[in-house]
């Protein structure tokens, strides 16, 4: 049964209840008004027959009297008075008791009495005795009649008692069956009334007590009711269905919550942490430091700062990959780390650096012992997968607190430049911060400063050096050479701001200047010799390096065949694949590729057979020990023969001696370049070659004719770049 009909089903029940109420009420006042009326209407027939019964007596001792006076006028008259009075009492007693039914014998005897008194008064005087006697025998009589009106009158009084009774009787019953009909009218509204409790009430006081649970949060009781098929049942399962609705909103905010408490600890331990090794990272390395020079500072220790930098493991990535190397950089981190002692911190800065934190250190032998161990532990092979092995070495610069720095960012500063002093000097080894150190670093810093805004300055040139046919002693090129002269300092080796612009990414701007100066001066020579001109790393990872040289060609008109790149040895490892590209687009559009400084990098055949070469170019570094090192001898000779067999022309670079000449004309060398045959000069001191009169187009090259050329601007200072 649904709410809606329990509830009209309870106002019904009510309502005939009170209906009955109301009828028995009815009902009992009726019967309590008829009692009343009876008892009115007995009362007033006692006093009726009271009054006649004095009438009479009246009358009766008023015609005694009247007879025994012999005033018959008198007696008649009294005696018709008697009975008007009669007659009205008569009249009256009848309307009295008309009504009522139980009073007509009653009725009845009284008009029989009535009847029964006629009065007549004597005809003459002579019966007047008689009649006196008579009056007393009538006396008589009317004692015995008033014995009966008496009686009558106990009648009378005994059915009015009777009939009292009957109406006592009666309004007993009505009460009593008002009473239990006001008992019933309880007990139904009780029974209602917990009906509608179990029905009604305790459904919704569960609907209360599960909203209240709901409201408070507690979801783990399920909603009672939600069986019923009433208003109370689709509440309970819309109340059960937003408390599963909560519950899992709930386990889906512990969830996300439990996942937020995750990631915000992953990320507080990425914030702190290196995601390749798991070693602490920059933030957390100052951090420590900061605290180990606080308690050294405290106690009168030292702090050592060991800066490690891994020495080629960028072959390691071109060689294995880049999976290979990060297997490579944990591997070495484990080992750091088993190298160190607890209360020591190794962290990586990224790529291949690291950092060692040597706190309570006694003296400085102790961080001199560790970056020895280090450099051995660092030195052993790596396996990696597949059975193959990666060996790589250490560069370690070291600085220690209080002699090196009283703070985080000047230890690291001038760890980094031990460091940086260990590369130079050869790798694999380490080296304590000296303060010269510093200015070499100012030094470069400063170089670096300047060389933002050389170009824009004007103080970048270049100069040109002769590559020669060693057979014909003819010119058949010139290597284009950047020079770099400062109004305070005058001019800048090659090998000390190239590096230096490689390193600040100024080489790309510089080298592409360089490209379309080159192009633009060769454009313009009547002779159409060949061009050189040196490219860096840099410019090839930067843009599009072949769309940079086609657009230069364009520019300035050269003929893309007098065009030669030269690339070294170490940049076709860092990126094979793009470097192969660059360099096939190259020889498609006609320009030719040399390999300069061949024999000092990773060069290997597979290197040759793999990349579009034109050229190779044999170091400096070879030829001039060919007279007083045979070895050098014997790597020359092997490169010419290797060259021969690829069919690739070589050119020897740094030839200074006839004797350097004559050794690499037998041994089949090409071309040649090097002060014996004319120093780096600019362009103007060559007119006689790049604008050739008739008479000296065949002009032989030899030493002496070009070095009385513009003798009084020989620049001995330089040496060729690279």
């Amino acid at each position: 049964m649904t709410i809606r009909a329990s509830l009209i089903t309870g106002i019904g029940v009510l309502g005939l209840l009170g209906i009955v109420q109301a009828g028995a009420a009815l009902l009992g006042q009726r019967n309590l008004n008829w009692v009343l009326s009876t008892q009115g209407a007995v009362i007033a027939s006692v006093n009726a027959i009271a009054e006649a019964q004095l009438g009479f007596e009246r009358a009766d001792r008023a015609a005694h009297e009247s007879r025994r006076a012999a005033d018959l006028d008198a007696a008649e008259a009294a005696a018709k008075r008697f009975r008007a009075e009669a007659d009205t009492l008569m009249r009256a007693l009848q309307r009295s008791l008309e009504a009522e039914e139980g009073f007509a014998p009653v009725l009845q005897g009284t008009r029989d009495w009535i009847r029964q008194t006629d009065l007549r008064l004597p005809g003459n005087a002579a019966e007047g005795h008689a009649e006196l006697l008579r009056e007393d025998l009538l006396e008589s009589q009317r004692d015995s009649q008033q014995q009966n009106i008496m009686k009558a009158v106990a009648a009378i009084m005994s059915s009015a008692e009777r009939a009292r009774h009957v109406a006592m009787a009666r309004a007993t019953t009505t009460q009593t069956v008002v009473i239990a009909l006001v008992l019933v009218s309880l007990v139904c509204c009780l029974s209602m009334g917990l009906f509608l409790v179990r029905q009604v009430l305790h459904p919704l006081r569960a609907l209360t007590n599960a909203t209240g649970h709901v409201a408070a949060g507690n979801l783990e009781y399920p909603v009672e009711g939600r069986d019923r098929a009433d208003e109370v049942g689709e509440i309970a399962t819309a109340l059960d269905a937003l408390r599963r609705g909560t519950l899992e909103a709930r386990e889906v905010q512990q969830k996300a919550d439990a996942e937020r408490a995750i990631a915000a600890e992953r990320i507080g331990y990425l914030a702190h942490h290196d995601s390749l090794t798991g070693l602490p990272n920059r933030v957390l390395l100052h951090e420590r430091l900061q605290r180990a020079i606080a308690i050294a500072r405290h106690n009168g220790h030292s702090v050592a700062l060991l800066w490690i930098d891994l020495d080629r493991f960028k072959a390691v990535n071109d060689s294995f990959g880049h999976p290979a190397g990060d297997a490579l950089l944990r591997e070495l981190a484990r080992r750091l780390s088993g190298a160190v002692r607890d209360t020591d911190t190794v962290a990586r800065l990224g790529g291949d650096e690291f950092i060692v934190v040597q706190t309570a250190l006694e003296r400085p032998q102790d961080a001199e012992s560790l970056a020895a161990r280090l450099t051995t532990l660092l030195s052993e092979p790596v396996d990696l997968e597949h059975g193959r092995q990666a060996v790589v070495s250490a560069s370690i610069g070291i600085a220690v607190f209080p002699e090196d720095g009283e703070t985080c960012e000047t230890l690291l500063a001038n760890a980094d430049l031990a460091m940086y002093r260990v590369k130079g000097e050869g790798r694999n080894a380490f080296a304590f911060f000296r303060a010269e150190m510093d200015h070499a670093s100012q030094d470069r810093r400063a170089l670096e400063q300047e060389l933002q805004f050389a170009l824009a300055r004007g103080q970048l040139s270049l100069e040109y050096q002769p590559q020669v046919d060693m057979v014909s002693g003819r010119v058949h090129g010139f290597e284009a050479l950047l020079r770099w002269s400062l109004p305070e300092r005058g001019a800048v080796r090659p090998d000390v701001f190239i590096p230096v612009a490689e390193a600040s990414g100024a080489i790309v701007p510089i080298g592409a200047w360089v490209l379309e100066e080159a192009c633009r001066e060769a454009s313009v020579w009547h002779e159409p010799m060949r061009i050189s001109v040196n490219v860096s790393t840099a410019q090839f990872q930067h843009g599009d390096f072949a769309g940079l040289v086609s657009r230069t060609l364009s520019a300035t008109g050269l003929d893309p065949s007098r065009l030669e790149i030269e690339v070294t040895e170490s940049m076709l490892s860092r990126d094979p694949v793009r470097m192969l590209d660059t360099l096939t687009c190259l020889r498609a559009m006609g320009v030719s590729v040399a390999m300069d400084d061949f024999g000092t990098g990773y060069s290997s055949l597979a290197t040759l057979r793999a990349f579009p070469f034109d050229r190779l170019k044999i170091d400096r570094s070879f030829v001039q020990d060919l007279e007083v090192n045979p070895e050098a001898a014997a790597i020359v000779h092997g490169v010419l023969g290797l060259a021969k067999a690829l069919s690739l022309p070589v050119v020897a670079e740094g030839v200074e001696t006839e004797q350097q000449s004559e050794f690499l004309r037998t041994a089949g060398c090409a071309e040649a370049q090097g002060y014996l045959f004319g120093k780096p000069r600019p362009i103007s001191c060559y007119d006689y070659l790049t604008h050739p009169t008739a008479s000296s187009r065949t002009a032989d090259i030899d030493s002496g004719l070009l070095a009385s050329c513009c003798m009084g601007q020989v620049l001995d200072a330089f040496v060729p770049a690279r």
